[in-house]
């Protein structure tokens, strides 16, 4: 009878239990948003909102955890430590199974002061000339607008990234060139046009203008992982040189040497 009253008072209920287990939870959604810089930066991103819904479930899983997988029959401490244990290692293991091992990668500087500056040098006669004087019709490259929603992590890949399985994103671009004015920007994508060969029309330049910026970057291609951006560059820089080799006028000469001289970027650096 005695023993039978020293289990009952050992016991621990099946709430306190929960309770137990979701701060032991706590505990390993702590490290996670410290890992995440508590998304301070970026709070009303998709990956933030994705990232604190799935630390979320991390404690609903400890709970559980704690609840059906912790001891019993054992001294009320115990049954604490191991409901502790249980709410903060539930979740661990979980994460480790789904986690899978990042291939390190090469950092790559996020650098812009370089990027060739266009001036109205690099636009051609025909470019310049008035409207007194007709000229052949020229394409018109139109300006595209660069929102930072446009590095925005689908929901998909966010929680990819909350559960410690990041992806590769396209985050960067090959820029060829930098203006102040849409003039000289929409000119010189252009002539830099001029030079691309017809089986790789989908390398059209594009003009950039970030949002709440006065500037306009040439960009060859589009946004793409590093490794695609990178060949991106070669791609360019092959075009530039066979234009070089040959006997171009001074604008195609201009145009192959904003090829030649660009940039590998990360796209959000432009916003800044």
């Amino acid at each position: 009878m005695d023993r039978q009253e020293d289990m009952e008072m050992n016991e621990v209920s099946w709430t306190h239990k929960a309770l137990i287990g979701a701060a032991g939870g706590l505990c390993l959604v702590l490290l996670k948003l410290i890992d995440a810089s508590f998304y301070v930066g970026d709070i009303s991103s998709k990956q933030a909102v994705v990232g604190y819904l799935t630390y979320l479930a991390y404690l609903i899983i400890g709970t559980i955890v704690a609840v059906f997988l912790s001891e019993h029959n054992v001294p009320k401490e115990k049954v604490i430590k191991s409901a502790f244990i249980a709410g903060l290692l539930g979740p661990s293991m979980l994460i480790a199974l789904l986690k899978q091992p990042v291939v390190p990668t090469q950092p790559m500087k996020d650098v812009t002061p370089d990027i060739p500056k266009i001036s109205d040098l690099l636009i051609s006669p025909a470019h310049a000339q008035t409207k007194e004087v007709p000229a052949e019709p020229i394409p018109v490259v139109p300006v595209q607008v660069l929102k930072k929603d446009a590095f925005e992590l689908s929901f998909k890949d966010a929680f990819l990234n909350a559960i410690g399985r990041p992806v590769i994103v396209k985050s960067h671009m090959y820029v060829i060139g930098v203006a102040d004015s849409e003039a000289k920007a929409t000119a010189a994508a252009s002539e830099v046009n001029k030079l691309i060969p017809t089986q790789e029309q989908r390398l059209q330049v594009k003009v950039l203008k970030p949002e709440g910026k006065h500037k306009y970057y040439l960009i060859w291609g589009g946004l793409e992982v590093p490794s695609e951006a990178i060949q991106l560059k070669a791609n360019a820089q092959a075009t530039a040189i066979k234009t070089l080799k040959g006997n171009p006028d001074k604008g195609s000469k201009m145009a192959a040497t904003l090829l030649l001289e660009g940039k590998v970027v990360k796209g959000e650096m432009l916003l800044k």
